[in-house]
């Protein structure tokens, strides 16, 4: 199997409120997010662009309309782990056709939430 896999970088605001055990990370704090999708292709002719995939993935980020609406502003965040984050990236990128293998999440290029596409097709 061959992948690509590219990232972008945001400063984004959310929140947990199901935390157990650490109550500060349910109140709404900053990141520096980079959100990384991995994609099958079938050959290595450069299948798909990086730059095309990087502004999808920027287009999904800011469009109203997802669940991500409100990532991107201070004092509004989203109510999503970076695992749901990665999720839901992963799951909107198939939507727009893209063969996605997995999808992170890393906060502040420390820790990350890892999603894998567990059917062999599109997410």
């Amino acid at each position: 199997m061959l992948t690509v896999r590219t990232q972008i970088e945001a400063p984004g605001y959310h929140y947990w409120p199901a935390v157990s055990g650490e109550s500060f990370l349910g109140n709404l704090h900053r990141h520096m997010f980079t959100f990384s999708a991995e994609l099958r292709v079938d050959g290595v002719d450069r299948e798909v662009e990086f730059f095309a995939l990087q502004d999808q993935m920027r287009a999904i980020l800011a469009h109203p309309s997802t669940p991500f609406n409100g990532l991107l502003l201070p004092r509004v965040g989203v109510a999503m782990s970076c695992e749901a984050l990665a999720q839901t990236m992963g799951e909107l990128l198939g939507q727009f056709g893209y063969s996605v293998a997995s999808c992170s999440v890393s906060e502040d290029g420390e820790s990350e939430g890892i999603w894998y596409n567990d059917d062999n097709g599109k997410a």
